[in-house]
């Protein structure tokens, strides 16, 4: 299967065989959310432009998403009109719509941590993701997703670090649980929660391994 590059310094495509992170560029396979067969089956260019046609889309509506996350409650288990818009999205087409979002994610974060609309619009991507952690598409590429949980560990800001915890908590799996014992959040306001999440993983995934 063709895979797809794309580079957000120079905003390049290319084909590619990998499927990993590596720094500002995303790399993962392309394709629409629908099962291959004989009967369906499309070469590569068709899909490869699928999905950049579907990219550009969303692009087109960035000012639109950031207003909307701008003027967006999040709250634990509520849904929203920017959640909904995104798991639209993803339900079409989950890689050009992650890539999507990376992109902005990746934009804002090199403002500057005191900018608060920043931090709203990196905090309520990572909120969105969240919510939606469950969406069998959006699984599918959680190596991918990883990468974003740990830039948001690493932010300077604690709004934006809170918010790439609650994703692993919502995920509840092996690898985001690693993830998170990589990082120190001693003597920060979030240092309680942290630990409860941590706990409640552990616990939960000692229990299944031990059970299978």
């Amino acid at each position: 299967m063709y895979f797809f590059n794309f580079n957000t310094d120079n905003n390049e495509y290319s084909q590619r065989f990998d499927f990993t992170t590596q720094n500002d560029s995303l790399i993962f396979p392309i394709q629409s959310n629908f099962l291959f067969s004989s009967e369906n089956m499309t070469d590569s260019s068709n899909i490869n432009e699928i999905n950049k046609k579907h990219l550009e889309l969303l692009s087109s509506k960035n000012d639109f998403f950031v207003n909307l996350l701008l003027h967006t409650d999040f709250e634990d288990g509520m849904d929203n009109k920017a959640i909904a818009f995104v798991e639209k999205n993803i339900n079409e087409n989950v890689f050009a719509t992650y890539l999507w979002l990376s992109n902005l994610y990746n934009l804002y974060s090199r403002i500057h941590e005191y900018d608060m609309n920043r931090n709203l619009i990196l905090a309520g991507i990572l909120r969105i993701f969240s919510y939606i952690s469950g969406n069998s598409y959006l699984r599918s590429i959680e190596p991918t997703l990883l990468g974003l949980i740990k830039s948001a560990l690493s932010d300077s800001n604690l709004v934006v670090k809170e918010a790439g915890v609650m994703v692993i908590e919502e995920l509840r799996d092996k690898e985001s649980l690693e993830l998170l014992k990589q990082f120190n959040f001693k003597g920060t306001l979030i240092e309680k929660y942290v630990k409860t999440v941590t706990k409640e993983l552990e616990e939960e995934l000692d229990s299944v391994e031990h059970c299978a």
